[in-house]
């Protein structure tokens, strides 16, 4: 009965892995299918997607895979309906040379970061084989590392009682008042931990993902070249102010098919306008950002705090304030600032991010445990920073 248990769990793991597989083989073999005829094959791409999101709790082999795995479906969902119904790209196969076209096809499909207008295109240099793999391998060990060895050591062990409503006043209000006493050290430290570790995390088992997907396609099935895997994330000494934090350090492999739908949705009178254009991009990619994250956080914990207050939608509408903000009125005033805060214009914007992130996220993921704890007293069991997430115990016996 246990062997047979195991198994049926095994089984479960396949399923979003298998799904996901026949989303990409759908849209290799779409991305060669006349776009007329396409409309009516749309459920080849919905189906193996639909299948992908609701069964990816099943991955949570690692902590925050089920939750990345679910975010890769619908990026590769829309990054397919942007390719084959809003570009329309079509790849012609023929018999003289099918498999390299097929191959063409397939990264074309396949790698939304090289879409642009009729090719594909690697932005980094060739790097050699050896040093690449080298790289790879100090990647991965790094990851296992903070994975496995870290967060015992530098997680606050969240409880219950780190979110009881024991003092009247928000951290701010203490703060002013000049409290220093244990509780209003112990909430600095949990945001401060929230804020870095739901970053840093997410950026390590994205990386890691991605490298492991980077030696299989290029050492071990040899389809692809150096080129066809670049970094997924920018230098962190780029990141020193909000823009380019999402613009130049975090990963932007859907931004593309976001600008699509931008040229779909917008009038052409407001996209002729090249101010009203990158607002409308920038708008629009957070907004498709947030709808994608929500979506995953209804499907996965649907009983969790932030679902219901749209807390997702409230964090990225917040970024893309503060973008531009930060690109319009903030520019303006960074001869002021300068008298404040002495320095390079990189130290100050590395300032603004940093209290500007510590403030947001911590409130936001800090407040839906709080809540959470408040709604079900004493029941509240643990937390995690991925989509506020909240388990609780059974309280029904008492």
């Amino acid at each position: 009965m246990e062997s047979r248990r195991c198994s049926m769990a095994g089984l479960t793991v396949l399923v979003p892995i298998l799904a996901l597989l026949a989303l990409n083989v759908a849209g290799s073999v779409l991305v060669t299918v006349p776009a007329r005829h396409r409309s009516y094959l749309l459920p080849a791409i919905l189906l193996p997607a639909a299948v992908s999101l609701t069964m990816s709790e099943h991955l949570e082999v690692i902590t925050g895979l089920s939750e990345i795995w679910a975010l890769i479906t619908l990026i590769a969902l829309t990054h397919y309906v942007s390719l084959l119904y809003i570009r329309k790209w079509k790849v012609d196969i023929t018999p003289s040379d099918v498999q390299q076209q097929k191959l063409s096809s397939d990264k074309a499909s396949q790698k939304p970061i090289f879409i642009r207008s009729t090719a594909i295109h690697a932005a980094t240099p060739l790097k050699s084989r050896l040093i690449f793999l080298l790289l790879r391998f100090f990647t991965v060990t790094v990851i296992l590392n903070d994975v496995a060895i870290h967060p015992p050591f530098l997680s606050p062990s969240l409880n219950p009682d780190d979110f009881s409503p024991s003092s009247g006043r928000t951290l701010l209000a203490r703060l002013l008042l000049r409290s220093r006493d244990a509780a209003t050290k112990r909430e600095i430290y949990i945001r401060s931990w929230l804020t870095i570790s739901m970053f840093m995390h997410l950026s390590l088992v994205l990386d890691a993902l991605h490298t492991i997907c980077a030696i299989v396609f290029i050492y071990v099935s040899r389809m692809d070249t150096l080129q066809d895997w670049p970094d997924m994330f920018g230098s962190p000494l780029q990141a020193f102010t909000l823009a380019r934090f999402w613009g130049k350090y975090w990963q932007r492999v859907q931004v593309v098919a976001y600008r699509d739908f931008v040229d779909v949705l917008l009038p052409s009178r407001m996209l002729s306008n090249p101010a009203a254009r990158k607002v409308a991009n920038v708008v629009f990619a957070f907004l498709f950002s947030a709808l994608l994250h929500q979506t995953v956080a209804a499907v996965l914990y649907p009983q969790c705090a932030g679902i219901k207050d749209l807390a997702d939608v409230k964090f990225f509408a917040l970024n893309a304030v503060g973008v531009l903000l930060e690109c319009g009125l903030l520019a303006g005033f960074e001869e002021i600032g300068r008298h404040f805060l002495p320095g390079s214009s990189r130290r100050r914007g590395a300032a603004r991010l940093q209290v500007q992130q510590g403030w947001q996220v911590g409130s936001d993921v800090y407040g839906a445990f709080q809540r959470a704890s408040w709604d079900m007293p004493g029941c509240l069991h643990s937390c995690s920073v991925y989509f506020r997430r909240c388990t609780f115990r059974d309280c029904t016996a008492t």
